[in-house]
C-alpha cells in the first residue's frame, strides 16, 4: 500500500467523494465539514476553501472545477508543485528543534510585560539564556 501524508489522503478522498456525490451532497460535506486553527495552513484546508467560493456552479461545471481545485493541490500535497508552507516546514524540522514550556501565568505575564518594555522576543531572551548556561557549563568541564 502506498504511503500517503494526511494532506494528500484527505484530497484523494475529496476526489473520489465528488465522482460518487450529486454536487449538492459534496456543498453539504464541505460547509459542515470543520478544522482547528492548527491545521488552518493546511493543503486540504486551503483546498476546501477553495471549494467553498465555487459552490454558485451547478452540476457538471461544479464537478469538473471541483476536481480541478483537489488535483491543483493534490499536486502540492505530492511534492510535485513547490507550496511554501511545506518547504518553510520541512527546513525548519530540518535545521532547528522545537521547545515547549509550561510557565506559571504571574511568571509569564511579568516575563511579556519586560519583554514589550526592552521590546524583545521572547526567542532572542531564551536563546541568550540558553548559550549562557552552554557556555557556563563548557567553563567548568
Amino acid at each position: 500500500m502506498e504511503k500517503v501524508n494526511r494532506n494528500e489522503h484527505f484530497i484523494k478522498n475529496m476526489i473520489l467523494l465528488i465522482d460518487k456525490m450529486d454536487d449538492s451532497d459534496i456543498k453539504k460535506y464541505i460547509y459542515q465539514t470543520e478544522f482547528g486553527d492548527i491545521e488552518a495552513n493546511s493543503l486540504y484546508v486551503k483546498c476546501i476553501y477553495e471549494l467553498k467560493n465555487i459552490d454558485n456552479l451547478e452540476g457538471i461545471e461544479y464537478k469538473k472545477a471541483a476536481k480541478d481545485i483537489c488535483k491543483h493541490y493534490l499536486l502540492y500535497a505530492k511534492g510535485d508543485m513547490f507550496y511554501n508552507t511545506k518547504y518553510h516546514t520541512d527546513f525548519r524540522k530540518e535545521k532547528y528543534k522545537q521547545l515547549n514550556l509550561d510557565i506559571p501565568k504571574d511568571i509569564m505575564e511579568k516575563f511579556d510585560y519586560y519583554l514589550k518594555k526592552n521590546k524583545d522576543t521572547k526567542k532572542s531572551v531564551i536563546l541568550k539564556a540558553i548559550n549562557k548556561y552552554i557556555e557556563d557549563n563548557e567553563k567548568n568541564k
